[in-house]
């Protein structure tokens, strides 16, 4: 069973909403300003929230080594009683007994507006394990806009792993929360209850549309920002003999992004504590950009120039053939840019079937 509503969560009439013990699925965007809470404190005092859970990371992005099950770092909350349970990323994190006295599921988390998001993961893996255990638990989802103003860029990830992102979904899908969730859903032929609620129901729960880039990584390749408001940035110590090269610098950049050279000290990951030499991109204001294509003109040029680079599980992160043809000289443009040109218009045409608003995914035509 499947709805579209338009009204907010607190005003629908269904039982299991008045008086069914509830579960949350979020992340730190779940934050309501007019309330002034987080969508799970404002279901805690209703007497009814059983169990929160949100990636392996932290609500907050406080747990930065992951965790996985539950943990305890958020009585500081003052919600005594309730479960936090953070979810692992290796396989499908969900198991039935986890909704044990649980009636329905509340999610609600910013679209990233790529593959790779990792709350979209989740929210895949819950509807897998849902649609092959059974159980009955109701869903609701609410919706956010997309962040990206419903850019399609890149192909469609299919048989390269985890790595690749959600397979089947381009590396920007121009797609709402809500939206996509209807097509997943809809590829499972799935019968349990799913409640879309619109993001118009919401205004203080969505923001404008943000600065995020989604860089395609590499094994030894560390990356900061990415995130609402924050530029991208990508660097390494390795990366250093490049950055003087007045031609290198000239060859990275595009006309609808400004980059420049920048140092940074990572605070985890591969370089923590190590000084980095590298990148900042910056959107530059209406003009159109495609940020898929610049990333792969980025790390076409390190896999030709760059000695210190690795490239190991790089051909996994992207996720396509072509593309992965054109990292490492055996393409060129034309045929990649024909490439994405036909895959991008075949997954709009797909996308229209879920569309739930006016707006629709739109293509972006590489300036270069």
């Amino acid at each position: 069973m499947f709805s579209f509503r338009t009204t907010p969560l607190e005003e629908q009439a269904d039982i299991v909403l008045q008086k069914g013990r509830l579960a949350v699925l979020c992340d730190s965007s779940a934050w309501n300003r007019q309330t002034g809470k987080y969508l799970f404190e404002d279901i805690y005092r209703s007497g009814r929230l059983a169990r929160v859970f949100f990636p392996s990371d932290g609500i907050f992005g406080d747990y930065p080594c992951g965790a996985d099950g539950d943990v305890d770092g958020y009585g500081f909350m003052g919600m005594g009683g309730c479960r936090f349970t953070a979810l692992g990323t290796d396989g499908f994190p969900f198991v039935p007994e986890m909704f044990s006295g649980v009636d329905a599921i509340i999610i609600s988390y910013s679209n990233s507006g790529s593959r790779y998001g990792r709350m979209d993961f989740l929210l895949y893996a819950l509807f897998q394990m849902l649609y092959h255990s059974g159980i009955p638990l109701s869903v609701y989802l609410l919706d956010r806009d997309n962040p990206s103003g419903h850019r399609v860029e890149g192909t469609v990830s299919e048989g390269f792993g985890r790595s690749a992102g959600l397979e089947g979904v381009p590396h920007r899908h121009g797609l709402t929360t809500g939206e996509l969730a209807s097509m997943l859903y809809s590829e499972l032929v799935a019968k349990f209850p799913l409640h879309i609620i619109s993001h118009a129901a919401y205004p203080a729960m969505n923001y404008p549309e943000d600065r995020r880039l989604p860089f395609i990584g590499a094994a030894n390749l560390a990356r900061t920002g990415g995130i609402a408001g924050v530029p991208e940035t990508i660097g390494a110590p390795w990366l250093r003999p490049l950055l003087e090269s007045a031609e290198f610098m000239d060859e990275v950049q595009d006309p609808g992004c400004c980059v420049r050279r920048v140092a940074f000290v990572p605070s985890s990951g591969i370089y923590a504590s190590e000084r980095c030499y590298g990148l900042q991109l910056l959107r530059r204001e209406d003009v159109p950009y495609h940020s898929v294509d610049h990333s792969l003109r980025i790390l076409r040029l390190l896999c030709s120039s760059a000695s210190g680079f690795i490239g190991t599980g790089l051909e996994e992160t992207v996720g396509d053939a072509v593309m992965n043809a054109y990292l490492h000289g055996h393409a060129g443009r034309a045929a990649l840019k024909e490439h994405m040109k036909v895959e991008e218009q075949k997954w709009i045409r797909k996308a229209k079937r879920h569309l739930l608003y006016q707006e629709h995914p739109v293509r972006v035509k590489s300036l270069v």
